[in-house]
């Protein structure tokens, strides 16, 4: 189940039906990851996470982040949604999509907030925009990877999971540590890419069709002269399981749902081992 957090927002010199719209457009948030509460009147700007406005200088309000309402937004105006001034851009009419779509990019790209990044949770939404600002965090992240700390770029990494989810998860996580991964859905298909690449690191899910991650793991490790360093990642989080894992030759067990920090920390470890 991912993580929850409610983002106060403030609504500055917008029509009062407009600001209805918002009001209810928030209310909806509220089952959702993301969710948007709006801020009485009296609360004051300084409080708020995010800031939507309409006829004000937005530049007037300080550094939160600021969302404008316009009209219509052209190329020649800014670019991606936003401003030439960096803010982004809510386009009229209201649309609820429209509306925590922006709020949602925010999220990620200025408040850090990416739970869609602890690897198991069911929270990418590629459908209000969430994944491609996941990307551009993820291209943000790669380039403070890449200027300090381990470089990881030169690790051969296979991830074997039937779950797409966890292969995007896992793809934004490792692009942003400048990891160019291999995925594989199945045992068969890990153990052919194998013989193939001979990986430095694979990330194996333990509950697979046809073929488990032990059985995987013990091929794996066997079947190398300088056998991967092998990642168990499952939902399975008992001491026996951590024990099979161990006797079939896996060098470390991490439990969904997994956080960004904890798979950094573990290929950092393999790196120390390594040098």
């Amino acid at each position: 189940m991912a993580q929850t957090r409610t983002f106060s927002v403030a609504v500055f010199a917008v029509k009062p039906v407009e600001i209805g719209m918002l009001d209810r457009v928030l209310r909806l948030s509220q089952y959702r990851s993301r969710a948007y509460t709006m801020l009485k009147a009296e609360a004051g700007l300084a409080e708020a996470d995010i800031l939507i406005v309409d006829s004000i200088p937005p530049e007037a309000l300080g550094t939160t982040p600021v969302a404008k309402i316009i009209e219509r937004f052209s190329p020649e105006e800014g670019e991606d949604g936003r401003l030439a001034n960096g803010f982004y851009v809510l386009e009229r009419p209201l649309l609820p999509n429209r509306v925590l779509k922006v709020l949602d990019r925010i999220t990620v790209e200025i408040l850090d907030y990416a739970p869609e990044l602890n690897i198991g949770d069911d929270a990418i939404r590629e459908d209000i925009g969430i994944y491609k600002a996941l990307k551009q965090h993820a291209e943000e992240e790669k380039t403070k990877a890449i200027t300090g700390g381990l470089d990881f770029r030169k690790l051969k990494v296979l991830v074997v999971d039937d779950s797409s989810l966890v292969q995007k998860q896992m793809e934004l996580i490792l692009s942003g540590e400048g990891i160019n991964a291999d995925f594989a859905s199945d045992g068969a298909s890990a153990l052919a890419m194998h013989r193939d690449k001979q990986y430095d690191l694979v990330f194996l899910d333990v509950v697979m069709p046809d073929m488990d991650g032990f059985q995987v793991c013990k091929t794996l490790c066997k079947a190398s002269v300088d056998p991967p360093y092998v990642v168990m990642l499952t939902s399975k989080g008992s001491a026996i399981n951590r024990v099979h894992g161990v006797l079939v030759g896996a060098s470390a067990y991490l439990t969904k749902p997994a956080t960004r920090s904890s798979l950094v920390k573990t290929i950092e470890q393999f790196m120390k081992k390594e040098d």
